[in-house]
């Protein structure tokens, strides 16, 4: 017996195996490949035989599978192949050339404003209690530096530089977080 017999066979088979375990975009079930694989081939046997297209409970007999299992198979093997954002659309008119990515999701424009206030509360958490105090009853409760001074319990001179100080470490904070 020559080695090639029996590496050949080995080889072959250990390659098939890694693309069906890794050549999948979207991890799929084992049993799900093979049952895509079997039913895309009755599919082409079928539709030369019958002279149509199948049905999927024909298919699934033809197969020995059940109609669902076969479905279920069948849509999971688009996975299978990627589609490129990149890739040209066909179109009806020849002139209206479109990519996959102007019809897929779309630009959010609060995303930014997102990012900016989760910046501003990790900037305001590092803050002392005193000077979080003093920003949070200006800015967000609209409070006067002379309501926040008799809330405080400290003069209104007090409150401003507190407030000044806060806002330039507020601006380093932010710019480090960046």
């Amino acid at each position: 017996v020559r080695f090639a017999t029996y590496a050949t066979p080995t080889i072959v088979g250990e390659i098939r195996r890694y693309f069906r375990d890794r050549g999948w975009a979207v991890k799929v079930p084992r049993r799900l490949q093979e049952v895509n694989r079997a039913a895309t081939k009755a599919t082409d046997s079928l539709t030369q035989s019958l002279e149509r297209s199948p049905t999927f409970k024909e298919i699934a007999s033809a197969i020995g599978s059940t109609e669902e299992e076969t479905i279920e198979a069948l849509e999971l093997g688009s996975v299978y192949d990627p589609t490129s954002l990149e890739a040209e659309l066909e179109q009806d008119q020849e002139e209206s050339h479109s990519v996959l990515a102007d019809y897929v999701g779309q630009e959010d424009k609060e995303i930014e404003a997102l990012d900016l206030r989760s910046r501003l509360q990790d900037a305001l958490n590092r803050l002392s209690p005193r000077e979080r105090a003093v920003i949070e009853l200006r800015f967000f409760a609209t409070k006067s530096q002379v309501d926040v001074a008799k809330r405080l319990n400290i003069s209104q001179m007090h409150v401003s530089r507190l407030q000044q100080r806060a806002l330039a470490k507020l601006r380093e904070l932010v710019k480090e977080l960046d």
